[in-house]
């Protein structure tokens, strides 16, 4: 009985210290001078503008920057491996465009990876793989000029379709990918190219793991109601989709607010609050567009009751008719034969 006394007395002396500690590091102490809570880490401002230039270079985190200008956004990476590019704006603009990225790096530009087909992300693809060099290729020609080997583009196989079907015969695709996602790695960090299809049905989603960015193409459009190319495998339920996805992929830091920074298809640097944001909007618009379509309206008395008033100020009514239209004609028609075959994240 006394080492049994001991034993659990022991125990409990022990215990009691324990649980102290446990009390003071679980509960704050409360002595009316807590610290505010800490302030998400922001972007440092842009880079001067050259003049006369229609860029705007806005440096994200690390090694990576958002290049804005009249068209699409580009994201770009550098390191000691080189530059890899997503998204090459329209082909006019190719040598502007360059001139840029040679601001941020001297060294050769080793990928270039493709979010969808449309001319203002892809255009610039022949510009710039040409003056680029391939990872795998030496670092000069036999002749002694530098640069071997062109830049390698890397994009779904749905984007290299769509420009064979639109008769291109230059910047397609020379690496393409059919699976959910396709991984490499590049400046000390793995690159994920994610298929999020609902723009078009060759869309990807580019997440620099490391550096925690992601380029999120036409599937987040900030500036902008979303554009539903119908004709080219988009459809609503996809980019819903793909929206998610995209919000599950974003970790924010405080509030929403910092973390994950997303570099959108076309206006202003995000994280996952703005994107949460968009597909609320999205989602509301769809809903009630729905509901008119499963009551039997038309088209014409849909856009009368105007389903996206509400975001129509900030949009303007016109592109609201448009993408109402365009909710209203993927939910009412058949799918296109390949987004019906579409792996659809969940």
């Amino acid at each position: 009985m006394i080492g049994s006394r001991w034993f659990f007395g022991s125990v409990l002396a022990l215990a009691m210290p324990l649980a102290a500690q446990a009390q003071v590091i679980g509960v704050p102490y409360d002595d009316g001078q807590r610290l505010p809570p800490q302030a998400p880490v922001l972007p440092p401002p842009p880079l001067p503008v050259l003049e006369g230039s229609p860029y705007v270079i806005y440096p994200v985190r690390g090694g990576t920057f958002m290049i804005s200008g009249p068209s699409a956004n580009v994201l770009v990476q550098v390191g000691l491996d080189g530059v890899l590019v997503v998204d090459t704006g329209p082909a006019g603009d190719a040598a502007g465009l360059l001139r840029e990225i040679r601001r941020l790096s001297p060294r050769p530009i080793r990928y270039i990876l493709n979010t969808n087909a449309d001319a203002d992300h892809v255009g610039g693809n022949v510009g710039l793989s040409g003056i680029g060099q391939d990872i795998g290729s030496g670092n000069e020609r036999p002749d002694g000029v530098q640069g071997y080997g062109a830049t390698p583009t890397l994009a779904h196989e749905q984007v290299m379709f769509r420009l064979l079907e639109e008769g291109a015969s230059e910047g397609l695709p020379t690496l393409t990918y059919f699976v959910a996602q396709k991984d490499i790695f590049f400046n000390g960090e793995p690159v994920s190219l994610i298929y999020a299809p609902g723009h078009t049905g060759g869309d990807s989603l580019v997440m620099l793991r490391r550096s925690d960015v992601i380029a999120a193409g036409d599937i987040y459009t900030p500036d902008r109601y979303p554009e539903l190319a119908l004709d080219k495998g988009g459809s609503i339920a996809a980019y819903l989709a793909s929206l998610n996805h995209l919000i599950a992929l974003t970790i924010p830091e405080f509030n929403q607010q910092g973390g994950t920074f997303v570099v959108p298809g076309h206006g202003r640097l995000s994280d996952e609050g703005d994107i949460q944001d968009y597909r609320d909007m999205v989602t509301f618009i769809h809903d009630r567009v729905k509901a008119m379509v499963d009551r039997g309206m038309s088209l014409e008395q849909v856009q009368a009751a105007r389903p996206s008033q509400d975001y129509d100020v900030r949009y303007s009514r016109e592109a609201g008719d448009r993408f109402v239209a365009q909710i209203y004609t993927s939910l009412t028609q058949p799918p296109l034969a390949d987004e019906a075959t579409l792996e659809v994240p969940e």
